[in-house]
């Protein structure tokens, strides 16, 4: 049956109760994607400078500068008596009309995307709740909204089992991918090779191979000497690797660990996509991939200036600083491009080292934990140059190191498959609940 569509601000009242005693402790926000409203993390506040008003339970909220995002919500029980900003205004709802029925409405079909249009502002758009009043919205009598809100719980339920599976299976699929580098780095993956291929030159014959090359490089002035490398303790060794394998400090491998710069520093402009050179960023570093949906590009200059980190093709990157300290990969490209002071590049002669090993390596747990750990030194929160040089890595024998990335890659292929798949289950959970909703909503509307 088809019901008469009214302005939801026939139903809404806008609650401008002043909070009496503020207190950051007692502040709420709206989640992003139609995921409700929940307790705002403790901030540091200026006392005075944001006026807050007093939320009760059941009330209708959304957010002015994301309600097309999803920000909105019905305050929980828990939550009476919690405070927000005008920002965040908060609606008592009239007896006509559930608040859940209004939650439903704008969740189906991502309707609420579709609110952008009523944005308005300059630099910041808002939407304000005249704007929103204006919405029309159909309104059943309570029975039938009770008897949708009654069914969408049920299948909220279901989609929330389903939803805790998916993120299950994503947590496993997270932990086998770590079992397999680390099967990959403790020689485990490898054993029946080793067993076939016993006449392999072991890798101490291969660091000597490098020690030579370096010294050659630093005789014809090609690279630049370096301080001594401290010798390994066996205490350092995090577990044990099989015969004809040796520890080693980065460093030892390396032609070059060098890092970027800021271009206001030097006074270099940014410019259009496709314009200057890439800039990569920590936020382009990813575990094992390069992440390009955000790039920067610069003036060509830069490179004048900063030519020591000038990338090639195959270089090693690592991030030094912030929440993706560690994070690895391969710059694997043919661009013309270079780094900022966040991340470390490091250099290794072709033919020595397979560097997709080292890169696994550095993405392991031990790895990772290793320049964690580094950075907890007294007065410092970041990664410097020589942590990176000092790390110790397994190097295995040079035929085994490319037997190793090969089953590597045919297993982290496997995860790929068993990713797709957890991917597909979530968006059926997600097409379910939308395909419920939208029956709902056709037959009121």
């Amino acid at each position: 049956m088809k019901y008469p569509l009214h302005s939801i601000g026939d139903y809404l009242e806008e609650s401008k109760v002043e909070a009496l005693a503020p207190s950051a402790q007692r502040r709420i926000k709206v989640r992003l994607n139609a995921e409700g409203v929940e307790k705002r993390p403790v901030k540091t506040e200026t006392e005075g400078a944001t006026k807050y008003f007093a939320r009760r339970s059941r009330q209708f909220i959304y957010g002015k500068q994301n309600l097309h995002k999803g920000a909105f919500g019905i305050v929980p029980d828990e939550l009476d008596g919690f405070e927000s900003s005008s920002d965040l205004p908060a609606f008592d709802v009239s007896d006509e009309i559930r608040p859940e029925w209004i939650d439903l409405y704008l969740k189906q079909g991502n309707f609420y995307k579709s609110l952008i249009s009523l944005a308005q502002g300059a630099a910041t758009k808002r939407i304000q709740p005249k704007a929103l009043f204006k919405l029309k919205i159909p309104v059943p009598p309570l029975e039938e909204q009770d008897r949708v809100i009654k069914k969408m719980e049920g299948v909220s339920l279901i989609n929330f089992s389903l939803e805790k599976e998916i993120s299950n299976q994503k947590s496993l699929l997270a932990k086998l991918k770590q079992a397999i580098l680390q099967e990959a780095i403790q020689g485990k993956l490898t054993a029946d090779w080793r067993a076939a291929n016993r006449d392999t030159e072991p890798a101490s014959k291969l660091l000597e191979r490098i020690k030579e090359e370096k010294a050659r490089l630093i005789a014809e002035k090609k690279i630049k000497k370096e301080k001594p490398l401290p010798e390994i303790t066996p205490e350092e060794t995090p577990f044990a690797i099989p015969e004809g394998w040796e520890w080693c400090r980065l460093g030892r491998l390396t032609n070059e660990i060098t890092k970027g710069s800021s271009p206001k520093w030097q006074g270099i402009k940014y410019v259009s996509r496709g314009e200057g050179i890439l800039f990569v960023t920590s936020k382009n570093v990813g575990s094992g991939e390069l992440l390009f949906e955000k790039t920067t590009f610069l003036e060509e200059k830069f490179n004048e200036i900063q030519p020591r980190s000038i990338l090639k093709k195959n270089d090693i990157l690592t991030n030094l600083v912030g929440a993706s300290i560690a994070r690895t990969a391969l710059f694997d490209l043919d661009f013309i491009a270079n780094i900022n002071q966040a991340v470390a590049l490091i250099r290794i002669a072709e033919g020595f080292i397979n560097k997709r090993l080292l890169v696994l390596y550095m993405n392991s747990n031990h790895g990772v934990e290793y320049l964690l750990d580094s950075r907890f030194s007294p007065g410092r929160a970041n990664v410097s140059l020589t942590d990176v040089s000092n790390m110790i890595v397994p190097i295995p024998p040079l035929a085994e190191q490319q037997a190793i990335v090969e089953r590597v890659d045919a297993l982290m292929e496997t995860c790929r498959k068993l990713e797709d798949e957890i991917e597909q289950s979530s968006n059926h959970a997600a097409d379910l609940l939308q395909a419920v909703l939208k029956e709902a909503f056709a037959s009121a509307s």
